[in-house]
């Protein structure tokens, strides 16, 4: 009769075994590639340390998926472009995780997800406050016992606080249920480059026919004497930005005209009017019919001699948005030019002060389209019209997409604020601040 040891023993190796790959956890700001290596590393050894388990080498990863198909499909973190990878290396399991540095702390997560169900199975994390990197290497027995079922394991202490007076039930106010405005992450915060071109238009426009009016403070119109509507120009005199016209119309009889252009901070409820003589500009509501002094002929005709002419000055436009319920906007644009271009830029924060962060990777396919950031990323399915996600390594918010139409723009322009402070090469410059 075999000892109770022995029984153990002869279950153990009946037990059929789990293969497992664990992915590379990814360098972020504050995490170089070297250091990344070192933490999948260690993870990696505890991994190995659990009964029925074996586990797929770095190594073996590269040699299967090869270079650019490994960082294709490790660029995206949702389930089925892990179930992609668990196929093709041929594994029941898949464990990733994430480590991003905060301004106070380090962020740690680690998840498992069943290939075959496509599906995560398991999850843990750690927040270490003013720890360094070997604390977080300690906490890797514990998270990895628990994404294999074991009880979690309390993280770091934190100091209790101070309960609260206790109050009669009926002299109580209500519980205030307003929303926490949620801090991002400054990492990965950037400038962001220019929006605007110095392109020289090509070919250099006609000019002898050409107007120009002023508003007295240093900015310039320029416009022809009859209706063209890829001669009206805007600038401080030394340069004209091309401006966009998309509507308007003339009476030669009467010599008269009118031009409607583009402007997103009016709600393109933009006219430049010349009647009576007079040429007077209007911007929305805020400024009505601003008459602008026009120049002597000579003195306008000198002037345009001697200055550069280029394309339109402004060659971004929104391409997506989003919030959440606590008042955190996230925003995308896009350049004009060439079509077909990749070329985002992301915006996150609140009203008025929103921050640019580096779009590191944009991924698209017929699920969704997710933009990556040093913050996080920003998910929007395609087959949802107003539902969205901003993803920080294990945490996810349900944010709103919001439909850029109607007046949309105008808010993006001004009160959003992503923009502050940036001319647009519009007539309506003439009247800003």
């Amino acid at each position: 009769m075999l000892s109770p040891a022995l029984l153990m023993a002869a279950a153990l190796c009946a037990a059929p075994t789990t293969k497992i790959a664990l992915l590379p956890i990814p360098p972020s700001e504050g995490l170089p590639e070297p250091m990344a290596a070192a933490i999948s590393e260690a993870a990696a050894a505890e991994v190995r340390r659990v009964p029925d388990v074996q586990l797929v080498t770095q190594q073996e990863i590269s040699t299967l998926l090869g270079f650019e198909r490994q960082k294709q499909l490790l660029s995206c973190g949702a389930e089925d472009c892990m179930a992609q990878i668990g196929g093709a290396l041929g594994v029941d399991r898949i464990i990733t995780g994430t480590l991003y540095k905060l301004p106070e702390s380090w962020f740690f997560t680690l998840k498992i997800m069943d290939v075959k169900k496509a599906k995560t199975i398991g999850d843990t994390n750690r927040r270490l406050r003013k720890a360094s990197l070997d604390d977080v290497v300690d906490q890797l027995p514990a998270m990895v016992a628990e994404l294999f079922g074991a009880k979690p394991v309390p993280g770091p202490v934190v100091a209790p606080q101070p309960e609260p007076a206790k109050q009669d039930p009926a002299k109580a106010e209500p519980a205030k249920t307003e929303p926490v405005v949620q801090a991002l992450p400054t990492t990965g915060v950037i400038k962001q480059g220019p929006n605007v071109t110095e392109e020289p238009l090509s070919p250099a426009p006609k000019l002898d026919d050409l107007r120009v009016a002023t508003n007295g403070k240093g900015r310039y119109l320029a416009y022809p004497k009859g209706w063209d509507t890829d001669r009206v120009f805007v600038g401080d005199g030394k340069s004209f930005h091309q401006a966009r016209i998309i509507g308007g119309g003339a009476n030669g009889a009467e010599r008269t005209f009118s031009y409607r252009a583009w402007d997103p901070r009016f709600g393109n409820r933009v006219d430049l009017d010349y009647k009576e003589r007079k040429l007077t500009l209007t911007c929305g509501e805020s400024h009505k019919d601003v008459e602008l002094k026009v120049l002597p002929e000579a003195e306008g005709q000198k002037l345009l001699k001697k200055a550069r002419f280029l394309k339109p000055r402004w060659q971004r436009y929104p391409w997506g948005l989003a919030r959440d319920d606590a008042g955190n906007y996230f925003f995308v644009d896009k350049a004009r030019e060439p079509e077909g271009n990749s070329d985002y830029r992301f915006y996150a924060g609140t009203k008025g002060k929103m921050q640019g962060y580096e779009v590191t990777d944009h991924i698209e396919d017929s699920a969704a389209q997710i933009w990556i950031t040093p913050a996080g990323r920003l998910k929007h399915p395609l087959n949802s019209k107003n539902e969205a996600e901003w993803i920080v390594g294990s945490q996810r918010t349900a944010l709103s997409w919001v439909a850029i139409d109607n007046d949309i723009p105008k808010m993006i322009y001004t009160a959003l604020g992503p923009y502050s402070g940036e001319r647009l090469g519009t007539p309506c410059d003439l009247v800003m601040p």
